[in-house]
């Protein structure tokens, strides 16, 4: 999975839910503005992407193939 930030972030969080919402990986993240977190090891299905940084949180649908 890619993010683009769309600016340079200095810390986030990214937590990948299942639809029932449990955490499936999570990851910290420094100095960034593309994301990319290796998703292989999860079955396909709808996941949600919560990003968390400087104390705003937005949540993006994944459709894993």
């Amino acid at each position: 999975m890619t993010a683009d930030l769309g600016r340079q972030v200095d810390s986030i969080e990214l937590i990948i839910m299942d639809v029932g919402g449990l955490p499936r990986l999570t990851q910290e993240f420094r100095s960034i503005q593309t994301i990319r977190l290796d998703t292989s090891g999860l079955p396909g299905g709808l996941y949600l992407a919560l990003f968390r940084s400087d104390g705003q949180s937005f949540t993006k649908k994944i459709i894993k193939q």
